[in-house]
């Protein structure tokens, strides 16, 4: 029986170093058809963050879900969730890592017309030393 052994990684963790704590929110624009998206900005090759901490919101008069994407909508790419998009916290110990060159994309679905959605994060920056 063979075991396949672990291999470096390219670039080594000991490379990424915390540089900063962001506390930011985003807004998505109005809701049409029922869908309101807010797309955040691949992040910069030397930046990755891991997410302590998410609150999802939404002023919708019906109830929606909010799923949280890695890069595009796709199933595959799903990473996290909400059944009560309206208002929901999300937590990771040990941080939900967003990579480099990687963003991050959430949906409510169901929303009422012109409703929008509010992406609320907390997260570690960490920058390639």
């Amino acid at each position: 029986m063979t075991i396949a052994l672990p291999t470096a990684l390219a670039t080594p963790s000991s490379q990424w170093q915390l540089f900063d704590f962001l506390d930011r929110d985003w807004q998505s624009a109005a809701a049409a058809a029922g869908t309101a998206t807010i797309t955040i900005d691949p992040l910069p090759e030397d930046t990755m963050w891991l997410v302590d901490h998410m609150v999802c919101v939404s002023d919708s008069a019906a109830k929606t879900t909010m799923r949280l994407y890695l890069d595009s909508i796709t199933p595959r790419r799903i990473r996290d969730g909400s059944a009560s998009g309206n208002f929901d916290v999300g937590d990771w110990p040990g941080g939900l890592l967003v990579p480099a060159r990687s963003s991050l994309i959430a949906q409510w679905t169901g929303a009422t017309n012109g409703a929008v959605g509010v992406l609320a994060l907390q997260a570690r920056v960490y920058r390639r030393a």
